[in-house]
């Protein structure tokens, strides 16, 4: 089971005993049975969190996200209504209540009105779900408890991965197609990024920035195998983008890890920035992929973090001076095949 595996299904738990509590947290407002609150509780939180985290957040809710927000949030909304309305009308018919109240407790009652209840505060969370997906979980859980709003000093493995050739392929396919081209292969790409943990630190144009905090870099060459597999994915679907495009896209990637800055910067539009050498390093190590022929060029200082991943080569190009950089560093080049 991979890390990010573990990751979704420790969410789920979690979902699953903060819904039950929750529930019995209700029922009990209403005059109704606590247990009762807790199952209907545990079941609408456990089919909302397995449909979120084991159907719209993986390869199967592809299709659901890929659509504009509008429509995401709509079908998701009736997705959740049906459920909850579902749980409830079932529990009404085993308890004669959907909460276990008595009529002179809940006189008011109804499964669709409680339904709406839950509802509207399920929307809300819904809606946030929604919102969190355009800034990132992560980045979003910073901001709400301020975390960088002073700024820190971290340490982190940071990959740039950029899309080869950008140029050619804009006068290739013109403006609108090869924006489209870009935003297919970063939909695509977030799937490997997601499962090897990393963060979508921000796009640049037809490039993304990835990191990971030092502790989770280490584990299991998670960032190595993260940029492996997204090539492999790439290259799994060549045929789909050769059908659309009529190309298949290629990127190159360099990575270095050390101490950055991270805060916030901004008013009416805020936005957390990392700063530093070796964000600069990283960048500049990607940009010198072409110079030498490679695909995924890192530094010394990267390579010795990452445990041995089987399948992956390492060419020691020698000490580089990387275009903006005094100091030279040590350069190697890594190729191979990653099966993961």
């Amino acid at each position: 089971m991979s890390p990010r595996t573990r990751e979704i299904f420790l969410t789920w738990v979690v979902a699953l005993a903060i819904a039950a509590a929750l529930g019995a947290a209700y029922a009990w407002i209403v005059g109704g049975r606590p247990v009762v609150g807790a199952l209907n509780g545990t079941a609408i939180g456990g089919l909302i969190a397995a449909l979120e985290l084991f159907f719209v957040e993986r390869p199967q809710g592809v299709s659901l996200r890929s659509l504009s927000l509008p429509w995401f949030l709509s079908i998701m909304t009736l997705l959740w209504l049906a459920l909850i309305f579902a749980v409830l009308w079932t529990t009404d018919r085993i308890f004669g209540h959907a909460w276990g109240a008595t009529a002179e407790m809940h006189p008011h009652s109804s499964v669709i009105k409680d339904a709406l209840v839950v509802f509207a505060f399920g929307f809300l969370i819904n809606f946030g779900l929604r919102i969190q997906s355009l800034v990132g979980p992560r980045v979003l859980f910073n901001f709400l408890i301020g975390k960088y709003h002073h700024p820190q000093r971290e340490v982190r493995a940071v990959v740039f991965i950029d899309l080869a050739d950008s140029t050619a392929l804009a006068e290739k396919l013109g403006d609108l197609r090869v924006q489209e081209l870009i935003a297919r292969f970063f939909f695509d790409i977030a799937g490997p990024i997601d499962e090897y943990r990393g963060e979508i630190h921000r796009y640049i144009g037809d490039a993304v920035v990835l990191t990971w905090p030092l502790g989770i870099a280490k584990t299991d060459g998670l960032p190595l195998k993260c940029v492996f597999a997204a090539r492999r994915l790439v290259k799994d679907r060549a045929a789909e983008y050769e059908k659309e495009f009529g190309t298949v896209p290629h990127f190159r990637a360099g990575a270095h890890v050390g101490s950055i800055v991270a805060g916030e910067v901004g008013d009416n539009r805020r936005e957390i920035v990392y700063i530093g050498n070796t964000m600069n390093t990283a960048a500049r190590l990607q940009q010198t992929c072409k110079e030498f022929k490679q695909d995924f060029l890192v530094s010394k200082a990267f390579l010795e973090i990452m445990p041995p991943v089987p399948g992956v080569c390492s060419e020691d190009l020698g000490f580089v001076e990387l275009a903006g950089k005094s100091d030279r560093i040590r350069v190697f080049g890594l190729s191979g095949e990653v099966n993961d």
